[in-house]
């Protein structure tokens, strides 16, 4: 009886096989006992209200230990996704502060390589501007020489003249009056156009003096050089004018001299400006 009491009081035992154990030595015990079916009842109820009170409280013990582990691990995935997370933000981090230095370096070697052309293209263009004007101090300079150079000539040129105008002065005058003479006398004639007479000295004598004229400037002769002298010679009254007048009509050509030629033939080649004199019968003034 002692024993049963004190399987039933095992209340503190928290594993499972030795509450199996126990109560398989409750049973041998009962079995093996004097007591009546009542109080072996009555102990076998107490004894699977223990093992049911003990099943509870593994199965309460178990929860909390899987409540725990799930907390647990629950939490390590916390800390793992945190610590990830924290990763993962610092390598973000640190991806961007490389992307900003990396950004930052070629803004930098940007700058850098624009103050270095910069600066080339200034020291180009200060070459260039003082090639420049160099170039154009040198090229001043050779003027301002050329012109001394050119002026010098023409003094020494003037000089030259000068004194060889006084030296061949005398000669000089007597060859412009010859080169005049010859210009004034025979280029004309050299430049002139020949005109060939349209008829013979004859053939002009008689005619009337206006188509003699007429002729003449239609063959080319200049009608400025024409010169026609009246005779004046014809009496308009009586009967002596009568028959005077119907021997010399007014007007008839009595003669002709070209050039100071009075006969000629038809074809004879003269100058243009060739000075024409023709004599007519005209009546008494």
């Amino acid at each position: 009886m002692n024993e049963l009491t004190n399987i039933k009081n095992t209340e503190g035992s928290t594993q499972l096989s030795e509450q199996t154990a126990t109560m398989q030595s409750a049973m041998e015990i009962l079995n093996n006992s004097d007591l009546d079916n009542k109080e072996k009842a009555s102990i076998l109820i107490e004894l699977v209200k223990m093992k049911f009170e003990a099943d509870e409280k593994e199965k309460e013990r178990q929860h909390q230990s899987a409540e725990k582990e799930r907390e647990r691990v629950f939490t390590a995935e916390e800390r793992e996704r945190e610590r990830s997370f924290q990763a993962e933000e610092h390598q973000r981090e640190r991806q961007h502060s490389t992307e900003e230095q990396e950004k930052q370096r070629e803004y930098e070697s940007e700058e850098s390589k624009k103050a270095r052309d910069h600066e080339s293209h200034e020291k180009k263009f200060d070459r260039a501007y003082k090639t420049t004007e160099q170039e154009k101090e040198r090229e001043h300079a050779e003027k301002q020489k050329k012109r001394e150079q050119e002026f010098e000539k023409a003094e020494r040129s003037k000089d030259r003249k000068s004194s060889f105008i006084l030296k061949y002065f005398p000669w000089i005058v007597v060859l412009a009056l010859v080169v005049g003479y010859f210009a004034y006398h025979y280029i004309p004639a050299m430049i002139t156009p020949e005109v060939a007479v349209p008829l013979s000295s004859a053939n002009f004598e008689g005619m009337n003096y206006e188509e003699v004229r007429k002729l003449l400037i239609e063959a080319g002769f200049r009608d400025d050089k024409i010169e026609g002298e009246p005779l004046d010679n014809l009496e308009s009254k009586g009967f002596g004018g009568f028959l005077e007048g119907f021997r010399k009509r007014d007007g008839k050509v009595e003669a002709i001299i070209i050039n100071g030629q009075m006969s000629f033939k038809k074809g004879t080649q003269f100058p243009s400006n060739a000075t024409i004199r023709i004599t007519y019968h005209s009546l008494k003034q």
